[in-house]
């Protein structure tokens, strides 16, 4: 009989043992997880959003681009990707100011990525990298969170694992957006909380303090995180109720300065977030949810024909949607209310309110699965927990349940299996209407002479089209009413997702538009990217007719700032804003 002073002595040491003896069972996912999220850091499509991130950082704003390139003016590809470029020179002040242009967007992360490229210099890879960094510094902060919370090494190790080839969260490794550092500040907000409550020490409390601050300063989606873990405390820890409020209200007030910030630019807030009020049917926004739990496992491109892919995917997300059930079951049925409750609220305090939201707005902001990422955090936890309980000798095979050593297994290979789709083609959640980007430059890059006109609202897909295309290829952007001006038989004219008034226009003046690229929607409101080709006698009159046109030749005035020093007028922009 082993003394009760020295059980945790000895569960330890026994614990150590057997991972020395199976160490390859645990370093296995890791490995590959670090080799999913530095694989083709640099290959893979910069979409709209990073491009958002990389022009605030530059300190200019997507009002300001339309104003100083959309004027019809002839662009290249290297002008483009100049106004992507971060100028070490530039005061903290510009990039402050471009910052405030967008309130919805908390600021810590993209000037900690300005610091990082000041030190590592430009280009994707640099930028990406730090995304990289914060995620594989979720996979300590992972098993700390759940060895305070469960206080079992066999649990923290199950998640660390799952964690670490989880294709979401290696996903968003592998891009220049905020959500890496979210995930860990979040995991690190929570870790702080459990250790605070449990121990009572003031540093404890001073740390989760911190913590919330920089999950506040990294998103404001935050704020109904901070609320459940306030009642979490309310309804479990009665007692520390006072020490709660004090830190909880110490992070709300470091946070005050931004929250006068959006209150500021309520309208601009308004204004950025249009997309999130795009109607989108019940069916669609139910069949978004499951997919968004599957894809913490499974996420390979979704197949509509033949039907029979189709139907065997949606059974797996199924059946992976029943396996969370049934683990958030268990957990509520064999572990104490602290525990339970804790993964319940980290789950359900962020989704509930975007869901009524959207019930309510007819809009979709619940079905961006990066705003899901607590939720997948608990079920993660939930899931660990379910395979612990149910495979209590996990590093002694053979293992003592046949099902559920096969069931880990099956999520084990079932991620690397996705992770390794992803290598190949990015998730169609991830890059959403920039998806479409390799196909569409390569249609533009294989003309003769091509040239590229766009209306004014396409700005940020053309700066991150401009990634991919050939320095041969030449762009113009243009009010909807002028942009046709530009027209011209002697060069093969795209017309880059053009929108209903330019159609008419067009059709107006005569001329015919050949569909180049369309890609099959899953859902008629789904946002997507279209590329037409101009076509018309009337144009191949003569090639002499090009010298009687309004023509600009590349402005030079245009540097790493991409700043015109005279900014003209230009239509603003109708497209959806998601950055």
């Amino acid at each position: 009989m082993i003394p009760t002073a020295n059980w945790k002595l000895h569960r330890f040491k026994q614990f150590s043992w057997k991972l020395k003896r199976s160490w390859w069972l645990f370093a296995i996912p890791i490995l590959l997880g670090i080799c999913f999220r530095v694989i083709h850091l640099e290959a893979k499509v910069y979409w709209v959003d990073e491009v958002a991130t990389s022009i605030r950082i530059a300190g200019t704003t997507r009002t300001q681009l339309v104003q100083q390139l959309a004027t019809g003016q002839l662009l290249t590809v290297q002008q483009l990707l100049d106004v992507q470029q971060f100028d070490p020179a530039l005061p903290w002040s510009a990039t402050f100011a471009a910052l405030r242009q967008s309130p919805e967007h908390a600021p810590l992360y993209f000037l900690l990525a300005r610091l990082w490229l000041q030190l590592w210099g430009n280009g994707i890879a640099q930028i990406r990298s730090l995304s990289v960094l914060f995620s594989l510094l979720c996979l300590p902060a992972l098993f700390w969170l759940s060895q305070a919370l469960f206080q079992s090494r066999r649990t923290s190790t199950i998640a660390v694992m799952l964690l670490s080839v989880s294709p979401f969260f290696v996903a968003y490794a592998q891009e220049a957006r905020p959500y890496s550092l979210w995930g860990l500040s979040l995991l690190w907000m929570a870790a702080t909380l459990l250790s605070a409550l449990r121990r009572g020490r003031v540093g404890d409390w001073l740390l989760y303090a911190g913590a919330a601050t920089i999950a506040l300063y990294t998103s404001v989606l935050t704020v109904p995180l901070l609320a459940g873990q306030g009642l979490y405390v309310a309804v479990c820890w009665g007692g520390q109720k006072r020490r709660w409020l004090l830190a909880a209200g110490g992070a709300v007030l470091l946070f005050s300065p931004w929250v006068w910030v959006i209150l500021s630019q309520l309208t601009t807030l308004h204004d950025n977030t249009t997309w999130t009020r795009l109607p989108l049917g019940l069916l669609p926004m139910v069949a978004t949810w499951i997919y968004t739990l599957a894809v913490l496992f499974f996420d390979v491109p979704v197949v509509i024909d033949p039907p029979i892919v189709g139907i065997a995917q949606v059974t797996i997300a199924t059946a992976l949607v029943g396996l969370m059930s049934f683990a958030l079951r268990e957990l509520i049925r064999k572990t104490p209310r602290r525990i339970w409750l804790f993964v319940v609220i980290l789950c359900a305090t962020l989704p509930v309110p975007l869901i009524v939201f959207d019930l309510f707005a007819n809009g979709r902001l619940s079905t961006a699965p990066r705003y899901m990422m607590p939720v997948l955090l608990g079920v993660l936890l939930m899931i660990a927990f379910l395979l612990s309980d149910r495979l209590p000798d996990l590093f002694s095979p053979p293992f003592r349940s046949r099902f559920w050593s096969g069931v880990f297994a099956v999520l084990i290979a079932m991620s690397v299996c996705s992770c390794l789709f992803q290598l190949q083609q990015p998730s169609r959640y991830h890059k959403t209407r920039s998806l479409s980007n390799p196909a569409i430059a390569a249609v533009m890059n294989q003309a003769n002479e091509p040239i590229v006109l766009a209306e004014a609202s396409q700005i940020m897909d053309l700066l991150s089209l401009s990634h991919l295309l050939k320095p041969e290829v030449q762009i113009r952007l243009a009010p909807t009413a002028a942009i046709l001006t530009w027209a011209d038989s002697c060069q093969t004219t795209f017309l880059l997702n053009p929108s209903a008034a330019l159609k008419r226009l067009v059709q107006q003046q005569n001329l015919l538009l050949q569909n180049r690229y369309q890609p099959q929607p899953l859902v008629a409101t789904e946002m997507s990217l279209s590329l037409w080709q101009l076509q018309s006698n009337a144009l191949g009159k003569s090639c002499t007719a090009r010298s009687a046109l309004p023509t600009h030749r590349p402005d030079s005035s245009i540097g790493k700032t991409g700043l015109l020093h005279k900014p003209a007028q230009a239509e603003t922009a109708r497209e959806p804003k998601r950055a």
